[in-house]
């Protein structure tokens, strides 16, 4: 009796329990790039200071672009087409900026070049001290 009811009570629990972690191992392929999406979007949020309809129109702009750049692969001409989307992206993006953080973007590309040029010095030393 107590087998029985073990059994009725157990079988259907393990069942459950084999469907949830399948379906979460099936449908968590996305989740590492959804959470990279939404870490990228905060990012640009916080060093652009987005308002909140700039950022849900700088997501709406990526995730057609990223729809565009699927549809690309595999054309012959693949490079060139992403190449265009993504400038096309970019642009829709600038469009959307106020002149302030146009100027703060610039500032940082250029805190950016500046620690770049840095790295490939030193590196380019230690290159030669090696020698």
């Amino acid at each position: 009796m107590k087998t029985k009811l073990l059994s009725a009570i157990i079988f259907p629990l393990f069942l459950l329990l084999a469907f949830t972690a399948f379906e979460q191992t099936a449908f968590s392929q996305d989740a590492p790039k959804e959470k990279k999406i939404s870490k990228r979007l905060e990012k640009t949020q916080k060093n652009m200071n987005l308002t909140d309809e700039q950022t849900n129109q700088v997501k709406a702009i990526r995730e057609e672009a990223a729809r565009q750049r699927k549809e690309a692969k595999g054309k012959p001409n693949e490079k060139e087409l992403i190449k265009a989307i993504n400038k096309d992206a970019e642009q829709k993006v600038k469009a959307l900026l106020t002149p302030e953080q146009k100027d703060a973007i610039k500032e940082k590309a250029k805190e950016k070049r500046k620690i770049a040029k840095e790295k490939k010095a030193a590196k380019d030393a230690n290159t030669k001290k090696v020698e």
